[in-house]
C-alpha cells in the first residue's frame, strides 16, 4: 500500500477557540475534540496584521513579509505604482513544495489563498483565493481542472463576501446556502484528490470559519447581544449543518491518516471578534493635508459615501420597505468584489503625499517616488511618517479613549529584502475590533459597528497536531511561521536555513 501522505494540513481559515471550544462543549465538534484530546494543541500567533494574504504566505514559507514580500492581495505601491493584484509568482523565497520537491516528496494543494496562477508544482494544485473564475486555468496539471469539475460540477472556488448583505434574513439564507454547497464540493474534492492523487504532503484551505465570522459573528458568538436574537437562532440551526461538515473533514482525515501512520496539522491563518467600529484612515490623512481627491471625483465619492452610511442607519432600515432596501443593496453588492481597486483612480497624485491602501495591509504608504506630491529626503520623509504617527496616537474612540493598539515603522516589524515594499507604517485598533478602512469621501473619522453581526481577524489563531508519536501537551507560544518548519521535520528532511520558525513537534517520530 502506497505510504501517502505523510502529512496532511487542514486550514480551518479564520477559526479560533473562542468559536470551537463552545460548540466543543455542546459535543458539536466531536472529531475536533477527540483531536484536541489526543493531541498537541494551542494558539497559533498570526503575522502583523492578521491578514489572509501575509498570513497564508508566512504559513507556506516560515518567513516574515519581509523576506516572501506579500502585505496585502495587491502589490504594493512601492513595488509597482499600479497596484497590480498579487500572484504566486511574486511570493519570494523557497516554499513547502520547493522544499520538499528537493527532498523527492510530492505535495498537493487545494484552495490555499494566494496561490493563483497555478504552478508546476512536484504533485498537483487547485488554486483558490484570488481565482477569477472557473473559466480560467486553476489547476496544475491542467487536466485536472477537467477531472475536477467532471467530478464535482457544481465545484466553487470561492465565496466571496463582498457580494453578500448580512441586513436581512433572506440575504444571510442566501449566502448560507451559497458557503454550505461550496463546503460540501471542496470537502468531496478534498477526499477524491487523496484517494486520486497521492501526494507526501497533502493541504486543503476551507474558508466556511472565515466567511461566518466576517458576516455573521455577532449571531455565532454567545457573547453578543445578538446570539438569542430571532435570526440569530436561524443563523445558527443552518451554520450548525457547515460546521458538521467541517468537523466530518476532520474526523475523515483523521481515519484515513492513522492507516499510513500520518500526521493531521488542523490551523488557522488568524482568529476573529466582533467589529466595534470602523477608523476612516484617508479622511485623517486628508485633515492632514496629505491626500486629495481628483476634483470631478469628490463630490461624487462624498454623496456616495453619505448616502450608504444613511442607508445603514437605524432610521433607513425602519422606514424605507424591505424589497426597496434589499434591492438596492443587492445592486450595490453585486458590483463588488474583494480585489476590485477603488481607490487610486480618485486620488490626484499632485496633491496626494500619502495614502492608506487597504483593509489587508493595514498600513499607510509615503510616496517617495512618481509624479505629483512626492515626499523627496530623509528629512522630509522622517518628518512625514512623524506626523501620521502623532495622528494616529491622538485619534480616540466615541468613548474618549485611545483607538491605537499598536504602532510600528515597517522596520520595527519586518526584517529581510522585501522590507522596503512594505506599507511606511502600520497600526492596529483596539487589537483589531476597529478596522482602518480606505473609504473615500467618508464625513468623520470613526463609525460606530456594534450594531451590526460583522466580525474581522484577531491575532490568536488555532493549531492542532495529531498523529503517531505526537504526544498529548499544550503548545506555548505558536507563530505562523512554524507550521512550515513543523511540515518539513516531520518529513524527515533538513530546515532551509531561511525559515524562521521551529518545528512544533520535536517529538514526532520521524
Amino acid at each position: 500500500m502506497d505510504n501517502k501522505p505523510k502529512v496532511v494540513v487542514i486550514g480551518l481559515d479564520g477559526a479560533t477557540f473562542d468559536q470551537l471550544m463552545p460548540l466543543i462543549g455542546e459535543d458539536r465538534l466531536p472529531s475536533l475534540a477527540r483531536m484536541i484530546s489526543q493531541g498537541a494543541w494551542g494558539t497559533l500567533r498570526s503575522t502583523v496584521p492578521c491578514t489572509t494574504p501575509p498570513a497564508w504566505s508566512s504559513m507556506l514559507t516560515g518567513t516574515n513579509p519581509g523576506r516572501h514580500g506579500i502585505f496585502d492581495f495587491r502589490m504594493t505601491p512601492h513595488a509597482d505604482p499600479s497596484r497590480r493584484l498579487v500572484d504566486l509568482g511574486k511570493m519570494k523565497g523557497l516554499k513547502l513544495w520547493d522544499v520538499l520537491g528537493r527532498g523527492g516528496m510530492t505535495s498537493g494543494f487545494l484552495g490555499v489563498p494566494v496561490m493563483y496562477p497555478p504552478a508546476p508544482v512536484p504533485g498537483w494544485m487547485v488554486c483558490g483565493m484570488m481565482t477569477p473564475s472557473r473559466d480560467v486555468p486553476f489547476t496544475w496539471p491542467a487536466e485536472l481542472q477537467h477531472e475536477l469539475i467532471g467530478a464535482f460540477p457544481g465545484y466553487t472556488i470561492d465565496v466571496d463576501i463582498p457580494r453578500y448583505d448580512n441586513t436581512f434574513w433572506e440575504d444571510i439564507e442566501i449566502f448560507l446556502d451559497d458557503l454550505q454547497r461550496h463546503t460540501r464540493a471542496q470537502v468531496d474534492a478534498f477526499f477524491h484528490l487523496w484517494e486520486r492523487r497521492p501526494t507526501d504532503l497533502l493541504m486543503g484551505v476551507f474558508v466556511a470559519t472565515d466567511r461566518i465570522g466576517h458576516l455573521l459573528w455577532k449571531y455565532v458568538d454567545r457573547r453578543q447581544p445578538h446570539y438569542g436574537s430571532a435570526v440569530g437562532r436561524k443563523v445558527r440551526a443552518k451554520a450548525a449543518a457547515i460546521y458538521a461538515m467541517v468537523d466530518e473533514l476532520v474526523g475523515r482525515a483523521c481515519e484515513r491518516a492513522a492507516r499510513t501512520g500520518a500526521a493531521v496539522i488542523v490551523m488557522s491563518d488568524h482568529g476573529f471578534g466582533p467589529t466595534e467600529g470602523y477608523f476612516n484612515a484617508n479622511r485623517m490623512l486628508e485633515e492632514l493635508g496629505l491626500l486629495a481627491m481628483r476634483g470631478e471625483v469628490a463630490v461624487r465619492k462624498r454623496l456616495f459615501a453619505r448616502a450608504w452610511e444613511a442607508g445603514d442607519s437605524r432610521l433607513a432600515r425602519a422606514l424605507l420597505p424591505k424589497a426597496l432596501q434589499r434591492g438596492v443593496r443587492g445592486r450595490l453588492r453585486g458590483r463588488r468584489s474583494s480585489f476590485v481597486n477603488d481607490l487610486e483612480p480618485f486620488l490626484d497624485f499632485d496633491r496626494t503625499s500619502a495614502f492608506y491602501a487597504s483593509i489587508p495591509c493595514h498600513g499607510i504608504f509615503i510616496r517617495r517616488a512618481g509624479a505629483g506630491a512626492v515626499v523627496a529626503g530623509k528629512a522630509a520623509y522622517d518628518g512625514t511618517r512623524g506626523r501620521i504617527r502623532r495622528a494616529l496616537e491622538q485619534a480616540r474612540h466615541p468613548d474618549g479613549g485611545p483607538l491605537l493598539s499598536g504602532l510600528w515603522d515597517r522596520e520595527e516589524l519586518y526584517r529581510g529584502p522585501m522590507t522596503a515594499h512594505a506599507p511606511d507604517v502600520v497600526f492596529a485598533m483596539r487589537d483589531f475590533a476597529v478596522i482602518p478602512r480606505p473609504l473615500l469621501g467618508a464625513a468623520g473619522l470613526y463609525r460606530d459597528m456594534r450594531g451590526w453581526p460583522n466580525g474581522f481577524h484577531r491575532m490568536e489563531g488555532v493549531v492542532v497536531l495529531w498523529g503517531d508519536g505526537i504526544a498529548p501537551r499544550r503548545i506555548e507560544e505558536a507563530r505562523m511561521v512554524d507550521i512550515a518548519p513543523t511540515v518539513v521535520a516531520r518529513m524527515g528532511l533538513p530546515l532551509p536555513p531561511a525559515m524562521e520558525g521551529r518545528p512544533l513537534a520535536r517529538e514526532a517520530k520521524q
